[in-house]
């Protein structure tokens, strides 16, 4: 019974044991499938990640694709504009050269004309300087006069504005004392009202009290101030009356007024002074009455009151009479100095204006008599040098004749002056064929330019290539990104993996060999990216050679333009000393015509001398192709030897044949003195036309250099760009070596710890292995596709590059036939 119940007992502990194990089994099975759910989210996640990728790449592509096909399409209307503006350029020149034609006829008839019009000019220019001559000679007398007479006009008016000036001032003098006689009159006046006035007191009786006494007193010292006051404003009147001396005139109608005023004051006051008498009479009568009648003695307090309060108010009355008529000459006399005082202020202008006036007028006289003289000088100045100049022409007319004289006689002396002169024309031969090679350096140029555009658009291709070989790197390096970023995912996963499952060794050892297989791929798209930088470094070298070779042909434009400019300057003094000689062969060809005559005997004899030398030559000629046939027949094998040796005597022969004709074509070409000429003409108007050619080419040379200029700062601008993307570029490598080499120790560590997991577990391998089996094909399949992607955007990039090659193509040959 003990044993069965132990063995029950351990029976029942290896159960609790096994069901302990199932459990945990069970539960590393339930862990297992939610891990591989996580990690299938996890790949659909990074698999819809994948497509949203492709579909922006797609878009960008297409983007790219559309963007090259506008740019394509504005290359071809640019290039269809340029041939329609080199058609109608051509249009154009042909019009020019139509209208040069006929310009050139038309001079031709306008200089023959000009020659008849500057010979009948010159006569009547003569004609005309000596009637001009006798016009100023006339001018200048009748100038003469007339300035005698306007001086003694202006001395006239200055004695006659001297003598009325003189009689103003006796006048103003003699008006000056009546201010002081007015006011005598007013002080008599005065005092002929302050008598009557005490005589009116005085006859008032004693009645009237002291108290009247006292106020009479008063208005006597009351007067007398504003005497004292009126005088001292008469007194200022009186000064400024004497600083004003043109206002004189006017104060005879003040005078006037002031009388009239004056007579009526008089005539008031006496009408006052009556009825003041009036009144006093009735009152000395009144008293009288009042003294006879004693029955009236109750009735005389009562008059005498009436008395007392009659003699104040007429006291009163006379009082505001006159303070009113002192106060009506006080405002008269202020007006009256007030208007005054601004006729004086208007006179004094006046005067001063008149002062002015006659300042100017003397100043003008002595600008007259000034510019008089100077006129004087200059008709005396321009008479001498018209006679300068007339006897400068009579000696030029001398001297000319005296040289016509002696070129008429050195013209029997002239034979090699002609000689000369045929060299010359040979010079001017040669000088067209300069002429000719100058156009073909300038279509040199031309071409040179067109070849500066096409290596200008293969830099523009180079630096688009270059944009798309960055813009390939970029997507390159995002995809690199995001696959380290799966990479690290992947490990901290593997991470978590070691942590949770020890036991799925295998598992790990697959993924461990899909990363080693995929950090071998990222080496590898890090070698290809490097390599790639490395091309792009080299494209960017290659790219400043190219700016460095375009500045070296913008110098070497600059100089052929320098020179392109000289050349101008020497066609034009080449064309001055054309024209010089134009002018002295028209100046000589009555001369060549009389040696044209000799010169056709001469020729005549010399074409006999040619024709005997053209005879001798042929002799010459057959007499060496006998000696060359008789050596061929019998010497055989070493004809080929002396032939060698003859070839020296034969060569010399044609030389010398060849001299003779040149002399014979030389002696031929006196013949056409009279066309060279007219080519020497017709010379003069190409030389003109080239000119103007050459200035429309150099205008055109400098527009293009400015355009180079502009093509050339692009250029830069670009290669900075490009410059600062390849230092990007080569950051971002950068960081992604550092990013592998941690991935690297990452993953070294990661295969320690596996390493040491192997050795501690070695149980359940089953149903891991079959779990690592089906991750393993998840991730290859993960990694077919991410190649199938990578394979796919390689063909769709070099489609790119093959259609953006295919167009460059397309635009050179548009270019190489515009031009």
């Amino acid at each position: 019974m003990d044993a069965v119940l132990l063995e029950k007992a351990e029976t029942q502990q290896n159960l609790v044991l096994l069901r302990k194990d199932n459990e945990k089994a069970k539960q590393q099975a339930q862990d297992a499938l939610e891990e591989l759910a996580r990690l299938r989210e996890q790949l659909d996640q990074s698999s819809a990640d994948h497509l949203r990728e492709m579909e922006d790449l797609k878009q960008t592509m297409d983007a790219s694709h559309a963007k090259y096909k506008v740019e394509v399409e504005k290359l071809q209307l640019l290039l269809k504009e340029k041939e329609e503006k080199e058609q109608g350029e051509g249009l154009q020149q042909q019009e020019l050269e139509a209208r040069l034609e006929s310009v050139r006829q038309n001079y031709e008839g306008q200089l023959s004309s000009l020659r008849r019009e500057l010979e009948t000019a010159e006569e009547e220019r003569l004609r005309q300087s000596q009637e001009e001559a006798q016009i100023l000679r006339e001018e200048a007398a009748r100038i003469r006069s007339a300035h005698e007479e306007e001086v003694r006009e202006l001395t006239e008016q200055l004695e006659t504005s001297a003598a009325d000036f003189e009689m103003e001032r006796e006048r103003l003098l003699l008006l000056q004392d009546e201010p002081s006689e007015q006011l005598s009159l007013k002080d008599s006046f005065l005092q002929d009202v302050q008598e009557e006035e005490e005589d009116a007191g005085r006859a008032g009786g004693g009645r009237g009290g002291t108290g009247a006494g006292g106020t009479e007193a008063l208005h006597t010292e009351d007067r007398d101030d504003e005497m004292g006051q009126l005088r001292l404003a008469l007194e200022d009147l009186q000064s400024q009356n004497s600083m004003l001396q043109e206002e004189l005139i006017y104060l005879g109608n003040v005078k006037a007024g002031l009388e009239a005023e004056l007579l009526q004051a008089k005539e008031d006051f006496q009408l006052e002074k009556e009825e003041l008498e009036f009144k006093v009479n009735e009152l000395q009568m009144c008293r009288e009455d009042g003294e006879g009648l004693d029955a009236k003695s109750l009735e005389q307090p009562q008059v005498s009151a009436q008395q007392q309060q009659e003699i104040p108010a007429l006291e009163e009355l006379h009082r505001v009479a006159m303070a009113q008529l002192e106060r009506d000459l006080l405002l008269k006399a202020q007006e009256e100095k007030e208007i005054m005082a601004q006729e004086v202020s208007e006179l004094r202008e006046r005067c001063d204006r008149l002062f002015a006036e006659r300042n100017v007028a003397v100043d003008e006289c002595e600008e007259t008599k000034e510019i008089l003289r100077n006129l004087e000088v200059e008709l005396g100045e321009r008479t001498g040098e018209f006679v300068k100049r007339y006897d400068a022409m009579k000696e030029q007319g001398a001297a000319a004749v005296q040289e016509l004289q002696e070129k008429l006689r050195a013209s029997h002396s002239q034979n090699d002056g002609l000689r000369e002169r045929l060299r010359g024309l040979e010079l001017a031969a040669e000088e067209a064929q300069v002429e000719e090679e100058l156009r073909s350096s300038l279509e040199a140029l031309r071409e040179k330019n067109k070849d500066i555009l096409s290596l200008l658009q293969e830099k523009e291709s180079a630096v688009q290539e270059l944009e798309e070989q960055v813009s390939t790197l970029a997507s390159e390096k995002e995809a690199a990104q995001g696959a380290l970023e799966a990479v690290q995912q992947e490990l901290e996963r593997a991470r978590k993996d070691q942590s949770a499952e020890q036991g799925n060794a295998s598992k790990l050892e697959l993924c461990l060999h899909s990363l080693t297989l995929e950090k071998e791929e990222m080496q590898k798209r890090l070698e290809q990216s490097t390599t790639a930088l490395e091309e792009r470094e080299h494209a960017g070298r290659r790219a400043e050679g190219m700016l460095e070779e375009v500045a070296a042909d913008r110098e070497q434009l600059a100089s052929e333009l320098q020179a392109l400019r000289e050349e101008v300057a020497e066609l034009r003094r080449r064309e001055e000393l054309l024209r010089e000689e134009a002018t002295s062969f028209g100046k000589e060809r009555a001369g060549l015509e009389d040696r044209l005559r000799s010169v056709s005997e001469e020729r005549d004899e010399l074409r006999m001398d040619a024709e005997v030398t053209r005879g001798q030559l042929c002799g010459v000629q057959e007499r060496v192709l006998e000696l060359l046939g008789g050596t061929e027949a019998s010497e055989g094998p070493r004809a080929g030897e002396k032939e060698a040796s003859d070839v020296p005597a034969l060569v010399e022969s044609l030389v010398a044949a060849a001299l003779q004709e040149k002399r014979s074509l030389l002696l031929q070409s006196q013949e056409r003195v009279a066309q060279l000429t007219e080519e020497l003409e017709q010379a003069k108007e190409r030389s003109d036309q080239q000119e103007a050619e050459l200035r429309a080419r150099v205008e055109e040379l400098g527009q293009e250099r400015t355009l180079l200029q502009g093509s050339l700062d692009e250029v830069l601008a670009d290669t900075q760009a490009l410059q600062g993307d390849l230092a990007q570029m080569k950051d971002a490598n950068d960081r992604i070596r550092a990013e592998n080499q941690e991935l690297l120790t990452q993953m070294a560590t990661a295969e320690e710890r596996l390493q040491a997991s192997e050795n501690k577990e070695l149980g359940d391998e089953d149903q891991p292995l079959d779990k690592g089996t089906d991750e393993r094909e998840e991730l290859r399949q993960l990694l077919a596709e991410k190649d199938l992607l990578i394979s796919k955007l390689q063909d769709d990039i070099a489609l790119l590059q093959g259609d953006q090659r295919e167009g460059l193509f397309y635009r050179r040959e548009q270019c190489d036939r515009s031009h």
